[in-house]
């Protein structure tokens, strides 16, 4: 029998290994399971990568570990924030909008901010706005184009109380023309 991965051994190119790494961050994969509420067999699936977690579970999977959503979708920009678990005291995260292309659909892209900090909130917001118009709509989004058009949505609309599936649903209807 092999012995168990070290941080180290991680790909984070492949999800199953970044999911491992959430797992590591929370303490284990029981106590990941715990945090989450996703099932523990449901969660040894996505760790062997005999399944993928739908966009919501990945959302889950990242406010429970306290990772950054951006990296554990996309493998790209920094996991913890700062090194810190959790994102920082005052409750934002790191963005770092190089890690994704914003959707070639968008006709003008928002200022450009490289390196943004954003309110936790507003990603939350944006996130599940943007998951209830996808749910309304009876439409589909791989996880990747969901992380970058909630970065969009945040760059957009930085204000946490301004989002929601009314301006999703807008700002959904300018990137459709």
């Amino acid at each position: 029998m092999s012995p168990r991965k070290e941080k180290t051994d991680l790909n984070f190119d492949y999800l199953p290994d970044r999911i491992r790494f959430c797992a590591q961050v929370a303490g284990s994969g029981d106590a990941l399971s715990r945090a989450s509420g996703i099932p523990r067999r449901t969660l040894e699936t996505y760790l062997t990568g005999k399944s993928q977690p739908n966009t919501e579970r990945l959302l889950i999977l990242a406010q429970a570990a306290g990772v950054n959503p951006n990296w554990l979708f996309s493998g790209k920009g920094e996991a913890l924030p700062h090194g810190a678990a959790g994102g920082f005291a005052d409750g934002r995260i790191h963005i770092d909008s190089k890690a994704f292309a914003l959707p070639s659909s968008f006709k003008k892209p928002p200022q450009d901010s490289s390196s943004a900090m954003v309110p936790r909130d507003a990603v939350r917001n944006a996130s599940f706005a943007l998951k209830s118009w996808i749910e309304k709509e009876g439409r589909d989004m791989s996880p990747e184009i969901f992380a970058e058009t909630v970065l969009a949505i945040v760059e957009l609309a930085p204000e946490a109380d301004k989002i929601d599936t009314t301006l999703v649903a807008k700002l959904m209807t300018f990137k459709d023309m």
